[in-house]
């Protein structure tokens, strides 16, 4: 359930993740700060799978670097269970550890050829002058098959839990979530598959039980054809409790209150094997005080087998009682496949509210699996007077070199 990487397979994983790489080399303003020395190792033995990370940044605060480890053991075909420990805090000069245990009981074979999976982990947080409270702990039970999926959970995480090294958007809460979905495929028919169902979580007040976040999410119909081409309709329901006025952007403050809203959905899109694809996605409803009405277009050419360029349009229309706006986004994707083992990754991002360009480009050479050079480049472009200009210049060089014994 927990990864050395950050990658945790918990289905709600962005509710608690009790390490998260990219919290190291940031101080805690989000800013970037140099790393001095690091290190990770992974590998396995038998039924064992290890992992053990350690990285010593130049932050604000006299740290001894951040420590990360993961030991995992597999049994049956499915089943494992593991532990995982941080020391390290990533946000303050407080000291800070994590321990954690995980436990997965999984078959393939229930009830002859169906997916099952159990899974029950508890993570505590050790936090200098603070004491109680700082617990999580969650279970759920998973039938992940093709006619019928279904997932049930609960989670809990206390008042004073603390990852150093990891995240925790809420605490204080239980969240109760859960879901089905019917998959039929039709014979002698051009779809391959209807699915629908339906998702919801509740998210509480662990002190009072008062409910904070309701969502429920309905699939009335999500058609996939054999062509690779989907059409999809559904709607979302949405309780949202604010404490605290709520600053939606930085000219529209949401006040404090109880709100309701629905929201609607239909996507269409083409399949991706073609040399031209693309998907619209089309969203309306209410949104708080008032309403709101979203556009998501976006397009991939296979120019030629080596290059790739994608585009996409993420627009949205907002009206509130507080004010009213427009955020758009737009995003690049130019890829080159020099060779099977050279590749050119390039992203850029617009967003207008910022008015910031985000630009990544990433070379990957494979000398042989297993042995890999990366470059990265970052270097966001800020437009203070409608001139574009480069803020930062990031450059990053990563040797990956694995040794099998």
């Amino acid at each position: 359930i927990f990864g050395i990487n950050g990658d945790d397979a918990n289905p709600q994983n962005t509710m608690m993740i009790p390490f998260f790489s990219r919290r190291i080399g940031l101080d805690a303003g989000g800013n970037p700060v140099p790393i001095k020395y690091g290190g990770k190792f992974t590998g396995k033995a038998g039924n064992w799978n290890l992992g053990f990370l350690h990285i010593k940044d130049d932050n604000e605060w006299d740290n001894p670097g951040y420590t990360a480890g993961r030991i995992m053991r597999t049994f049956g075909k499915q089943s494992s269970i593991g532990l995982i420990a941080t020391n390290g805090n990533a946000l303050t000069d407080n000291a800070n550890s994590l321990a954690g245990i995980d436990l997965k009981l999984a078959t393939s074979e229930f009830h002859g050829n169906k997916n099952i999976a159990f899974s029950l982990y508890g993570v505590k947080s050790f936090i200098e002058d603070i004491k109680g409270n700082d617990f999580s702990f969650g279970t759920e039970l998973n039938y992940p098959n093709d006619f019928l999926k279904f997932r049930i959970g609960y989670m809990q995480i206390g008042e004073n839990f603390s990852p150093g090294l990891g995240f925790v958007p809420r605490k204080n809460i239980r969240n109760f979530y859960g879901g089905f979905t019917f998959g039929p495929r039709p014979k002698n028919s051009p779809v391959l598959q209807v699915r629908s169902g339906m998702d919801f979580t509740l998210i509480s007040d662990l002190k009072n039980g008062g409910i904070q976040t309701a969502e429920v999410m309905l699939n009335y119909s999500d058609i996939s054809f054999l062509s690779g081409d989907q059409i999809s309709f559904s709607s979302r329901y949405e309780f949202d409790r604010l404490e605290n006025d709520f600053a939606i952007i930085e000219s529209v403050s949401i006040p404090s209150g109880e709100y309701n809203f629905w929201r609607h959905s239909v996507t269409v899109s083409s399949a991706k094997r073609r040399n031209l694809w693309g998907l619209s996605k089309f969203t309306f409803g209410t949104f708080y005080s008032g309403n709101r009405t979203d556009l998501l277009l976006q397009a991939g050419y296979k120019i030629c087998v080596p290059v790739y360029i994608g585009l996409e349009s993420d627009r949205r229309w907002v009206n509130l009682k507080e004010g009213d706006f427009i955020t758009q986004i737009y995003r690049l994707n130019l890829n080159f496949l020099i060779s099977p083992s050279i590749s050119w990754y390039n992203f850029a991002q617009y967003e207008n509210q910022s008015e910031i360009i985000g630009w990544q480009s990433r070379f990957q050479w494979i000398i042989k699996p297993g042995r890999e050079i990366f470059l990265t480049l970052n270097s966001p472009l800020i437009d203070p007077l409608e001139r574009f200009r480069p803020e930062i210049y990031e450059a990053r060089v990563k040797v990956k070199y694995t040794i099998r014994f």
